[in-house]
């Protein structure tokens, strides 16, 4: 299967560098294209995400509380009324995060294909995505420092510390093909989270006022 998709990915990519002529608008284009065939998906995950961040303080208090510790079970029970009355599927959700996974893999063999066929390739006559720029590596990885630590929070810090370590590490090692190729992912996937956020205010004030009605 990755193997049909990466080569599939690397036949796109070389058609969109025959319309762009350059290296580094075929990948701009190829991200968005990318991101705007996954928004369904995305959104799906953003909406279970905003399940949970709905339902876990009430999860925890009753984790924490005393009767956990007496009766298991029946705080297990209050806490799959919760899921039920939220229609949330822990399994689901879990499911839903690494269906894009396989996409994401296929990516990464595409572009080391292209690394492995092609030299020299520009973008803007400026930056040669085939070697290691550290400008580019360091604001990518301040853009992703900037995401995990200020703007996001409510995630586990310590998680968040070692998936940046991991992606610098990766970032570190590979040429700006990868490191371009990941700070536009940043970026559509920002745009993509305000857009979500925009529409999922809407959609709720629209719900309410039809209820209302």
């Amino acid at each position: 299967m990755f193997d049909f998709l990466s080569l599939s990915f690397v036949g796109f990519y070389e058609y969109l560098y025959s319309l762009t002529h350059d290296y580094g608008l075929a990948l701009i284009v190829f991200v968005f294209l990318l991101r705007t065939s996954l928004l369904p998906l995305n959104y799906l995950v953003f909406l279970e995400e905003n399940k949970l961040k709905k339902i876990k303080p009430q999860i925890e208090e009753i984790i924490k509380g005393t009767d956990f510790k007496k009766n298991p079970q029946a705080s297990l029970e209050k806490i799959n009324e919760i899921y039920k009355k939220e229609n949330f599927n822990p399994v689901f959700n879990f499911f839903i995060q690494f269906l894009s996974f396989p996409i994401l893999i296929s990516v990464f063999f595409a572009l080391r294909k292209i690394l492995e066929t092609k030299n020299n390739l520009y973008f803007l006559n400026i930056l040669d995505l085939s070697k290691i720029n550290y400008v580019l590596i360091f604001f990518t990885l301040f853009f992703q420092f900037l995401l995990f630590f200020v703007f996001n929070k409510e995630k586990k810090q310590k998680e968040q510390l070692i998936i940046f370590f991991l992606i610098a590490l990766v970032i570190l090692n590979f040429p700006s093909l990868f490191t371009f190729y990941w700070f536009l992912n940043l970026i559509f996937m920002v745009l993509e989270r305000k857009l979500f956020e925009i529409y999922y205010v809407k959609f709720r004030v629209v719900s309410i006022e039809k209820n209302d009605s």
